[in-house]
């Protein structure tokens, strides 16, 4: 039987989300939390910036604190700069 706390200890806090977040829209990095490679588009909802790996499935942090998750790829091209 797996430990679900152990499970947890993996994900990123709030507090380290909300500041990727920051440093994603004012440095220009990806904006999972932990991910390094080289952004190459900005969306235009979220304003944060992506990888090509994780543009498609990232979840868009809106400025007034809420959350969406990008279900499905049709019509994303229009938050692509």
């Amino acid at each position: 039987m797996t430990d679900i706390h152990l499970l947890t200890d993996d994900l990123p806090t709030e507090e380290e989300i909300n500041e990727w977040t920051r440093r994603s829209r004012k440095e220009g990095i990806c904006g999972i939390v932990n991910c390094f490679n080289r952004p190459t588009t900005q969306c235009k909802k979220c304003t944060n910036y992506y990888c090509s790996e994780h543009f498609p499935p990232h979840l868009d942090l809106l400025p007034d604190g809420d959350f969406e998750y990008a279900t499905s790829n049709e019509g994303l091209e229009r938050y692509m700069d």
